[in-house]
């Protein structure tokens, strides 16, 4: 029975078949020129259509089962990476145990709107929207999500004001990441900031990473401050000449986070700054709710910079 049914079959393609090309053939001898080629295509566009979306449909599970093994040769790629930093991690951890590292207080973050700006390009002293009713103190540090931006030196119930980098009266001990030569931060007027008190022919190079050292006591170690973008040397002097670009882009700024070690605060506690990115792993989280499709990068920056 089974083997009638695909001989009937096979007899039904074949006479279909062939009265399809008998068709064809008699539209293109009856039909002349233009009119006979579009007559033919048309048919032969209907005859096609449900073939050529087969092979299209086909070609498309190729290609998404292509990107498919790709996507998870990423996906295991980066699974790697994770568990090789978070290993990195932990044993970075014992070796600071062992010997006897004692890592800094722990911080927490005050989110503030900026309400006031002192007129000019570079902004010297900013006003902003958190006061002493929230926890904030005078020569707390204040950062964004770029870098430091200043200390807190006046307050009020329900504002503050903070001296920013770009100040005469800004005084910020840095220190070189890759180097670790140190130095004075410091605005002498102009677009850049200077890095002082550098001996001549120290380990210091154009685009090197300032951060705060640590000394003095406001800033806490391990806050990024800006890059180098001019380094100068002069027989005729003992120091020096070094120029310094922020980060932070104060003609931008709307928001800030004060940072305090008061538990008055609500908000996350920050990862213990035993690495120079360590309050910036914090920042991140509020820059990725802001901007949650850079999710994914933060996460691996965050795990491999700890």
């Amino acid at each position: 029975m089974l083997e009638s049914s695909k001989k009937n079959y096979l007899k039904n393609f074949n006479f279909w078949t062939f009265v399809i090309l008998l068709i064809l053939s008699i539209l293109s001898y009856t039909f002349k020129g233009n009119l006979r080629m579009d007559v033919v295509q048309g048919i032969s566009s209907i005859i096609l259509y449900p073939v050529e979306k087969t092979i299209t449909f086909t070609k498309n599970i190729f290609y998404v089962y292509r990107k498919n093994i790709e996507l998870s040769r990423e996906i295991a790629t980066i699974s790697l990476e994770i568990q090789r930093c978070a290993n990195i991690k932990k044993e970075n951890r014992i070796l600071r145990e062992l010997y006897g590292y004692k890592p800094m207080n722990d911080f927490y973050l005050i989110p503030c709107e900026i309400i006031g700006k002192s007129p000019g390009l570079h902004n010297r002293s900013i006003i902003i929207d958190g006061g002493l009713e929230d926890g904030i103190e005078k020569n707390m540090p204040v950062v964004s999500t770029r870098g430091l931006v200043g200390k807190i030196i006046e307050t009020t119930q329900k504002t503050s004001e903070l001296l920013t980098l770009y100040n005469r009266n800004s005084f910020i001990s840095a220190v070189d990441l890759r180097s670790r030569v140190q130095g004075i931060v410091n605005w002498q007027g102009g677009r850049f900031l200077i890095l002082e008190d550098v001996p001549l022919h120290s380990d210091i190079k154009v685009e090197d990473t300032l951060l705060t050292s640590g000394m003095g006591g406001v800033f806490p170690k391990g806050i990024f401050i800006g890059k180098v973008i001019k380094v100068e040397e002069s027989p005729k002097e003992i120091v020096m000449k070094i120029g310094i670009e922020p980060f932070v882009n104060f003609s931008l700024l709307e928001d800030v986070f004060v940072l305090t070690e008061s538990m008055t605060s609500p908000l996350m506690e920050i990862i213990t700054p035993d690495t120079s990115n360590a309050i910036m792993v914090q920042l991140d989280i509020f820059e990725t709710i802001k901007n949650p499709q850079n999710f994914g990068s933060s996460l691996l920056n965050n795990l491999m910079t700890q």
